[in-house]
């Protein structure tokens, strides 16, 4: 016969804490590159905008004066590529994830 046993917390074991994993727990494909994407739209609506306030602009010209125009936002990518960079290494090296810990 199947009875019906009720579990308690006491049965159940919990889930690691931060401090007591070796590495990172991996991170989603959308976790990973939901501000670059964001960034990276972003960019490319105000290039997007500058070609149709000039319509003689060429799409080359219109990157190049947003890319000189808009560095905050070129930085902003930057930075968030080298942070994911760094969760990346932290979800395979495990010394390297203990040092930041």
């Amino acid at each position: 016969m199947n009875e019906n046993k009720i579990t308690t917390a006491k049965d159940r074991p919990s889930r690691p804490r931060q401090n007591e994993l070796k590495v990172k727990i991996h991170l989603t494909f959308f976790d990973r590159i939901k501000f670059l994407a964001f960034f990276s739209l972003v960019f490319f609506v105000l290039v997007w905008s500058d070609m149709a306030n000039l319509p003689i602009l060429s799409f080359n010209d219109a990157f190049i004066n947003s890319f000189h125009a808009r560095w905050w936002l070129i930085w902003l990518i930057v930075i968030e590529l080298f942070r994911q960079l760094h969760f990346i290494i932290c979800e395979f090296a495990a010394p390297y994830y203990q040092a930041w810990n």
